[in-house]
């Protein structure tokens, strides 16, 4: 316990922060770190797939015309349009029975 090991002429902070428990604070804080940003890479491409774009299209989308279909309509906003998506179950055939040459 943190409180049994508490030294009266040291403040509390110190103690808590005191090796060998600063080393376990600092590695577990590295890892809660490293979990999130991996957690968040993650469902960044889970996303890209599920929107059959790539991570240079996502963050270039506005530089690529073929992504936005019509005028500027009334509202002043473009609709966005991804001409190589076929949906779920067509990317899956395309990309499993589709590629099969007989």
């Amino acid at each position: 316990s943190v409180l049994s090991t508490y030294d009266s002429d040291m403040p509390f902070w110190i103690s808590v922060l005191h090796p060998p428990r600063s080393g376990i604070l600092v590695l577990c804080l590295f890892a809660l770190v490293v979990n999130a940003s991996l957690s968040f890479l993650f469902l960044f491409q889970i996303r890209n797939v599920l929107l059959n774009l790539t991570t240079n299209e996502f963050m270039n989308v506005k530089r690529y015309p073929h992504f936005w279909r019509g005028a500027i309509g009334a509202d002043g906003q473009r609709k966005f349009s991804n001409p190589f998506d076929k949906g779920m179950i067509g990317m899956r055939w395309q990309r499993f029975v589709g590629s099969l040459k007989l």
